[in-house]
């Protein structure tokens, strides 16, 4: 039970920080949205970093479901972690050429 409550701290400050780091992305590109620009960039980038806040958010309640409630490993849970980041470093790095 120990091991289950100081992982649930840790994603809890994880998903604080991750969350405070978005939020912050959200209130930039709320400042730049009249922007004049050519191809639209502030809404690509907006519609991007508002994607990525709700796809985190739904991942960690999940994963905190998946934990508290239904007792899954905590090995288990940070290996879906490690996918999870992987899914989304790695094809932006294979695009740059």
């Amino acid at each position: 039970m120990h091991t289950c409550v100081l992982f649930v701290c840790v994603c809890v400050c994880v998903f604080t920080g991750e969350c405070l780091f978005l939020c912050i992305g959200v209130r930039l590109c709320y400042c730049i949205r009249s922007a004049p620009s050519f191809y639209f960039e502030t809404k690509f980038i907006s519609f991007a970093i508002f994607n990525e806040l709700l796809i985190s958010s739904i991942y960690y309640v999940v994963r905190y479901v998946a934990t508290l409630c239904l007792s899954v490993c905590p090995s288990l849970s940070f290996s879906h972690s490690n996918k999870r980041r992987h899914c989304r470093t790695s094809p932006p790095a294979s695009t740059e050429v």
